[in-house]
């Protein structure tokens, strides 16, 4: 960048009207003028039109209304400046309003009829990175190579190891290797995110396809237990549909036997009856044969009917009062046996589901307690990981508190080695004097010897052979003083030289443990996150276990509860069993059959009665005539006959009945053991079915299992499929980011441009110390322990030996600072492939001796074939003279006034 116009209004001691300053004719300027006039203003005006930065004031990042004229509220500044033989100008302006300020940036290339190209883009921030890639460096790397500002020539130099490459860096500009580097850690962190997040997921899959590992040996029992259960199902079906088949039969012959047992009871009475009526019919033929031969008493015999009369009234209606109790008996046994039927059935049917119900809870509590187990080893993880942060945590503070001590005894160090720098300082120039004394008495008794008539070295008159004895005396023995002092002061110096070198490792060592100071308080600071992190962790996991507890206690509510229900239902059958409606049915059944048993109704003596009245009446009827009675009681005899046969008939069905029923005596034992056995093989079965019922289920859920370990199997293959992916490429970025980082290619081009910065500066710097002073500059420095460090240290070798930069004296130091920055201006210019083009230098030479700044001088002109254009700035009038072209500055009322002064 090469300045040819600069115009500014406002700026700094720049007052409200327009200050124009041309730099186009002119090689090498001098800016001049008293302190305070604006000297320095111009070349942080010409930044700020650059790089809208110029001198800071305190916490400020940027020059903004502190750089203002006092009592103004609008600043500008216009700089024409040329790139690459290509002219530009830039326009950059500040307006301070009441409320918000603003600024505004024009940028252009101006052609030669003087006519603007606008490159200004919507924002001032757009409008600054095409500046910046225009120029093609930054301000960080302006200021620390071509521009040598007021008080801090020694920017550069007096920086650490590790800010002097960060320098460089910027210088080289390296930090697109940053931006890459930093996109390559985002897309690295956002793999290693998706990684952590998979191996998570896959954790978890191969956690569960472990507990879903048992599923296939599950399986197998299960179904083992099934076809045990479908086997004992069966067997039992068929042998209730045996029993049943059993039953069915049964009830046949119990019917078929209460058939025979009322045909047998039915003949038995026709018997009893026959045989009574054969007796009846015999006794009144005997009677009404003695009637027949004796008179009978009518009067006894309607006395005898009527009493007959009345006990068979009585007997019909006990006959009729058995019948209703017995009908009343039946019903009520039927009522009562529904009722217990319907109450076992809907027992059974509540209890079965109670049973289901009772079995699923208990599966989903031993889940919940699995899940609590689960999630209580995850809380004592998390609890051993507090733990350890927490150790952690105090371990940093302790070492970092340690570090801190040992930075508060530095700083007597630091105050010790400016004290010993100051002393080294004072003997090195009493040696170089010394030396160069007794040089000159060297040169003097040389001269004084070799001369044939010797003349005094004060007032140049011939010396007669006594003086010039005494004086070669004097001259031996100043020689011989000088010499012994110079020795005395080399021992002394070297004696600091090796105390300061000790006390600058100690420095460096110093500020290596401040840097380790503030990596670890950032560590501490980080790890004060994670831990604030775990603690919350921690939370959420104690919280989550509580849930679960909370959970687990409900499920076993529930099946206490679920329990409690069953036990109550059991409880509520046998009172129901027992309740009042079956208690009156009960005592209903047991009154009738207590009003039955009160009832001495006996049928055959009802019969009896019945005959005897029939068989009374019929006599005193037949009180007609003796021919009637004589053909009656052939009549009877004849009937006696017939019913002498009929009671033969019975009594042979009775005998075959008789044999039937004693085949079919056990028949009632059968059915109650029947019974018995239908009731065990029902409840058998009731089991069964339960159990059945529970198992397939189990089966379900089995199946459910199988199913989601072949979808986690193939969920799990296709995942570890895709973690290898992610990981690799991981580790492509993660190579990437290395390569690209500070200890990769950028130290590598960096390590290739140390060569060319030494040789640049060696070249000035012979110039500038007669060849006694030469700079190395080491990247690599050896560890005790073995092995080397990045690392950029500067070491100067001069007559008195390697010495660190901090060693060297005020003038000196600057003499270094502007060979270096001369070397790193020439490979900045080479790196962006132009030519040198400006070097600014602000102050700095009142350091200098009138010695150093003829060298510095000197080595001005032998350079300025070098860059398109020097300026400089200096007050100090043996500077200011020797250059042909001087911009005076000076300050008026209304601000400062920029002259051309011409020294021919």
């Amino acid at each position: 960048m090469i300045p040819h116009q600069l115009q500014l209004k406002n700026f700094l001691s720049y007052g409200p009207e327009l200050q124009t300053i041309d730099f186009t004719n002119y090689h090498l300027i001098c800016l001049t003028g008293k302190n305070g006039h604006g000297k320095s203003a111009l070349l942080d005006a010409i930044t700020w039109a650059i790089w809208g930065q110029a001198r800071k004031s305190s916490g400020n990042s940027k020059a903004d209304a502190g750089i203002l004229h006092l009592g103004q509220n609008h600043m500008m500044v216009i700089l024409e400046f040329e790139v690459n033989g290509q002219n530009y100008r830039v326009r950059r302006e500040y307006l301070q309003t009441k409320s918000k300020p603003f600024a505004s940036l024009d940028f252009g290339i101006k052609q030669a009829d003087g006519k603007l190209i606008a490159l200004t883009d919507k924002t001032i921030k757009d409008t600054q990175e095409k500046i910046d890639t225009t120029i093609g460096i930054t301000y960080e790397s302006f200021v620390n190579s071509t521009f040598l500002r007021q008080g801090q020539s020694n920017e550069f130099s007096k920086k650490s190891p590790k800010e002097r490459k960060e320098i460089l860096a910027q210088i080289l500009q390296l930090q697109k290797f940053d931006e890459q580097k930093k996109i390559a850690i985002s897309y690295a962190k956002k793999l290693n995110q998706e990684s952590v997040a998979k191996c998570s997921i896959q954790t978890r899959i191969e956690q569960e396809l472990i507990d879903l590992a048992s599923v296939k040996e599950l399986q197998l029992i299960l179904n083992e237990n099934i076809q045990t259960v479908s086997s004992q199902k069966k067997q039992n079906d068929e042998t209730k549909a045996i029993l049943v088949e059993k039953k069915q039969t049964l009830l046949q012959n119990i019917k078929e036997l209460e058939l025979l047992e009322i045909q047998h009871s039915n003949l038995k009475k026709d018997l009893n009856l026959t045989k009574q009526e054969i007796e009846t019919i015999a006794k009144k033929w005997h009677e009404t044969q003695l009637a027949i031969h004796s008179k009978t008493d009518i009067k006894s015999l309607e006395l005898e009917s009527n009493n007959l009369q009345k006990s068979l009234q009585v007997f019909q209606e006990s006959f009729h009062k058995k019948l209703q109790l017995k009908e009343q008996y039946l019903a009520t046994k039927e009522k009562l046996s529904l009722a217990t039927s319907l109450l076992e059935k809907e027992f059974e049917k509540k209890q079965q589901e109670l049973n289901l119900l009772s079995t699923k809870q208990e599966e989903q509590l031993k889940q919940a307690v699995r899940q609590e187990q689960s999630e209580t080893i995850v809380l004592q993880s998390l609890m051993q990981e507090l733990q350890k942060s927490q150790a952690d945590i105090l371990s940093q503070q302790k070492d970092l508190q340690q570090i801190q001590d040992q930075i508060e005894t530095g700083k007597l160090i630091e105050e010790l080695f400016e004290k010993n720098k100051i002393l080294y300082q004072s003997l090195c120039s009493q040696g170089t004097y010394l030396k160069q004394h007794a040089t000159k008495l060297d040169q003097d008794i040389e001269k004084q010897s070799t001369q044939e008539c010797p003349t005094c070295p004060l007032c140049d008159q011939n010396l007669s052979n006594e003086h010039k004895k005494a004086l070669n005396q004097k001259l031996l023995l100043e020689s011989s003083q000088a010499q012994k002092s110079v020795q005395e002061i080399k021992e002394q110096a070297s004696l600091i030289k090796l105390e300061l070198s000790t006390q600058n490792e100690q420095l460096k060592s110093l500020k290596t443990k401040q840097e380790i100071m503030i990596t670890l308080s950032a560590k501490v600071v980080e790890h004060a996150k994670q831990h604030e992190k775990l603690i919350l962790q921690h939370t959420l996991q104690e919280k989550t276990v509580t849930e679960r507890s909370k959970e687990k206690k409900g499920l076993q509510d529930i099946l206490s509860s679920t329990m409690l229900i069953l036990e109550q239902l059991k409880k509520n059958h046998l009172n129901a069993m027992g309740s009042h409606d079956f208690q009156l049915l009960h005592k209903q059944l047991q009154e009738i059959e207590f009003e039955g048993k009160k009832l001495s109704y006996d049928p055959i003596e009802h019969k009896n009665i019945e005959q005897k009245y029939a068989s009374l009446r019929k006599t005193l009827e037949s009180t007609v005539s003796d021919s009637e009675i004589i053909k009656h009681q052939s009549d009877k005899k004849a009937q006696l006959f017939e019913l002498f046969n009929r009671a033969q008939s019975i009594t042979d069905q009775i005998n075959l009945i008789q044999e039937k029923l004693e085949a079919l005596q056990q028949i009632n034992a059968l059915s109650k053991e029947l019974c018995e056995q239908e009731l065990l093989v029902e409840k058998e079965l009731s089991l069964i079915n339960s159990k059945y019922q529970i198992l397939l289920l189990e089966k379900g859920s089995l199946e459910q299992k199988e199913k989601k370990q072949i979808s986690l199997n193939h969920e799990l293959e296709h995942l570890i499929k895709h973690i290898k992916s992610v990981q690799q490429e991981l580790f492509d970025y993660q190579e990437i980011a290395k390569a690209l980082g500070k200890d990769g290619i950028q130290a590598l081009l960096i390590e290739q441009a140390i060569p060319e910065i030494e040789h640049e500066t060696n070249l000035v710097l012979a110039r500038l110390t007669n060849n006694q002073t030469q700079i190395f500059i080491e990247s690599l420095r050896d560890l005790k322990k073995g092995g080397s460090r990045e690392t950029l240290d500067i070491k100067i070798s001069d007559q008195f030996g390697l010495r660190d930069y901090e060693l060297f004296s005020g003038g000196e130091a600057f003499r270094i600072d502007f060979a270096l920055r001369i070397g790193i201006s020439k490979l900045l210019a080479r790196r962006a492939g132009t030519t040198l083009q400006t070097i600014f230098i602000d102050e700095g030479f009142g350091s200098q001796d009138e010695e150093g700044l003829q060298l510095i001088m000197d080595n001005l002109y032998k350079i300025q074939d070098d860059f398109a254009k020097i300026i400089i700035v200096s007050h100090l009038q043996e500077m200011k003279e020797q250059f042909p072209v001087q911009f005076v500055v000076d300050k008026k009322r209304s601000g400062s006034v920029v002259s051309v002064v011409h020294q021919g």
